[in-house]
């Protein structure tokens, strides 16, 4: 499966991994009010100390109207620094609790547009609480989730549709997340639309379609779309879209017939970011036959058919690699490639120990050779005992020579790990004629001071070392 995120800067649809989701239970409902509820006293309490700064004296004066006394512009930020970071159900829900915690506070937000400019449409919802969201909305752009309607729920879906193709003009971004039936008859509602400020759209099912019954690959009914996320469907031979920059795709078959075209449709546009995830026909990948020119950033997510990938996709301009693998073949996806991929200045390198137990060594120099170019490095901890295991007083990340930033995704540290380490200390210690100070970045959680006892034998000069969310720690 073909799959193309979009370029640098990234601008999710809204800053999440996009999921499918159910109806929220009664458990999860009451564990986000819980939340709520703590994140309403903390507002509380920021209040009363920024108005304290403010003017003290003011807190004796008025100590029960705080609140109503914080500009209604002040109170909306803090509110959206409350709500950002959330997503489709949960932005709602947030919404809906601070608007009851008193007037002012819902006058403040029903005032102010941005608050409703995600729209989530599921089953549950009722069609005078959307008619209402999208009244509030007034004329901003909007980004529309329709999530999570069961068969006999389909009237419900088309109703709440109808509603919301009034507003079809102001759709920024689409995510319809529905299986089957249901996602046959929002395509057959949509089939007709004009979406003129439609730039993102994410359509997904767990069953398959066909990419003809999809609106949105024809430029004239999507003259701006820039990103688009299929998962679910069989490609059959729909030309894309030339202002796509971005295309991903997962779970998504191709006919053989239109595989080729597929191909060369690729080759002719200019996408930056491309992912290939799953299972893929290869019969037509050939060896630097995938000609990207402008090809940025690629990723390989559990691909079956990483080296086919790999030695077709000829990319100049690539400078992201982001590998996730589920079988243990490393030495011979990455062992043929040569010099290929030597202008690639970042790579994240994972393993899924579900179904891979571990990377040899052999594995993590093919590698390290293929990348050698790079300048930051995303590894986990588990794969640390490859990339700097030392034979003969060598290791796979001496290959490395250019490299200036490493982040290390960690959990708890281990007997084992903390072995790893070791040699991991030593590379960074026998580190000679490097050109850049080397900056090591450790994500996790760390239940003791066993990483802290293992790294303090760093050498002073060479590294400067930040552990998580907490303060960099300069060494030397």
């Amino acid at each position: 499966m073909l799959d193309a995120q979009r370029a640098v800067p990234q601008t999710k649809l809204h800053d999440h991994t996009c999921m499918r989701y159910n109806d929220p239970s009664a458990s999860e409902l009451n564990h986000w009010r819980e939340r709520t509820a703590r994140r309403t006293t903390r507002l509380k309490a920021m209040e009363r100390e920024l108005l304290a700064q403010r003017s003290p004296d003011l807190l004796q004066i008025h100590p029960l109207n705080i609140t109503d006394r914080l500009p209604p512009e002040l109170l909306s930020h803090i509110f959206q620094l409350v709500v950002v970071g959330s997503s489709g159900i949960w932005r709602q829900e947030w919404v809906r609790h601070l608007v009851s915690v008193s007037r002012r506070w819902r006058d403040v937000i029903y005032n102010r547009a941005s608050f409703w400019t995600t729209v989530v449409v599921h089953g549950s919802r009722g069609l005078s609480s959307v008619s209402a969201h999208l009244t509030r909305s007034r004329n901003c752009l909007l980004d529309i989730e329709i999530r999570s309607f069961r068969e006999n729920e389909f009237p419900r879906l088309r109703r709440r549709l109808t509603l919301l193709i009034v507003h079809v003009r102001r759709w920024r971004s689409l995510e319809l997340c529905v299986d089957g039936k249901a996602m046959q008859l929002s395509l057959d509602l949509l089939s007709t639309m004009t979406f003129p400020s439609l730039t993102r759209a994410l359509i997904q099912s767990s069953r398959q379609h066909r990419t003809r019954s999809l609106c949105f690959l024809k430029a004239e009914q999507s003259p701006v779309l820039g990103h688009l996320e299929i998962e679910g469907f069989v490609w059959d031979d729909v030309p894309l879209l030339p202002t796509l920059a971005s295309l991903k795709s997962k779970d998504m078959r191709c006919f053989s017939a239109s595989m080729p075209p597929f191909l060369s449709q690729l080759s002719s546009m200019k996408l930056t970011a491309l992912s290939v995830s799953g299972s893929l026909d290869t019969r037509w990948l050939l060896s630097d036959s995938l000609h990207l020119p402008h090809l940025e950033r690629l990723t390989l997510d559990r691909t079956w058919k990483a080296k086919e990938v790999l030695e077709a996709i000829v990319a100049p301009k690539l400078e992201y690699f982001d590998y996730s693998a589920i079988h243990n073949s490393a030495s011979d996806i990455f062992g043929s490639l040569g010099s290929k991929y030597n202008s690639v200045r970042q790579l994240a390198f994972y393993l899924d120990h579900r179904v891979v137990l571990y990377l040899d060594r052999d594995g993590a120099e093919a590698v390290c050779l293929a990348f050698s170019g790079i300048r930051h490095a995303t590894i986990w901890l588990a794969e640390i005992d490859s990339f700097f295991l030392f034979i003969d007083d060598s290791c796979p990340a001496d290959h490395w020579t250019s490299l200036e930033h490493l982040t290390i995704n960690t959990g708890d540290i281990g007997t084992e790990s903390s072995a790893a380490l070791n040699g991991f200390v030593h590379w960074i210690n026998r580190r000679v004629g490097e050109r850049h100070r080397l900056h090591i970045k450790f994500m996790g959680t760390f239940a003791d001071q066993r990483l802290f006892r293992l790294l303090d034998g760093i050498q002073k000069e060479r590294c400067t070392l930040e552990m998580g969310d907490l303060q960099s720690l300069n060494f030397g």
